[in-house]
């Protein structure tokens, strides 16, 4: 057994025909992104699950550990803030444990930051960082007796969040 994690700077938007592929498992040969750039003969139709040459599948199941109401943009720059950074993880078989969150627009509107890089941001990309878990249940393939004493006693959080509290709790920097 494995498991895929994808994380990257995807360079698309949340509503792009690369993310929807990642997240729904499935997207039209004819998305916008795609109808004039050959794509129903490339490697994508090859690897997909499907007979329906309408569309290109997988099968691996993902969710995004990051959502836009936690993180309206893992880019900020001058003249675009936007999401185009992700970690995709196999939902029947993780879940996250703890998220980084979002720079606090407090902080960006007081400093007037308007686009980054910055001398106390370097990179025009916001971090994301999460802590993931195994999930064992019935249905699960994951079944190795290390890993799961690895499941049912994680280590301390790595991101200072508390696990057993409803919610992150609120990190001072």
């Amino acid at each position: 057994d494995f498991i895929i994690v994808f994380l990257s700077d995807f360079n698309s938007v949340p509503e792009s025909g690369p993310i929807e592929y990642i997240k729904r498992g499935r997207v039209s040969t004819e998305h916008n992104e795609f109808k004039h750039i050959g794509y129903k003969d490339c490697l994508l139709k090859m690897l997909s699950h499907s007979k329906n040459d309408q569309e290109f599948t997988h099968t691996f199941n993902m969710a995004s550990a990051y959502s836009p109401e936690l993180m309206p943009y893992t880019n900020y720059t001058f003249d675009f803030k936007g999401i185009i950074d992700y970690i995709f993880y196999p939902k029947n078989t993780m879940k996250p444990l703890g998220i980084l969150g979002p720079i606090s627009e407090e902080w960006l509107k007081e400093g007037k930051i308007i686009g980054c890089p910055h001398p106390h941001i370097p990179s025009d990309h916001f971090s994301l960082l999460v802590e993931m878990g195994l999930t064992l249940d019935n249905n699960n393939a994951v079944t190795s007796s290390s890993v799961s004493s690895l499941v049912h006693q994680p280590p301390p959080s790595l991101l200072g969040f508390n696990r057993h509290r409803s919610g992150p709790q609120k990190n001072e920097f």
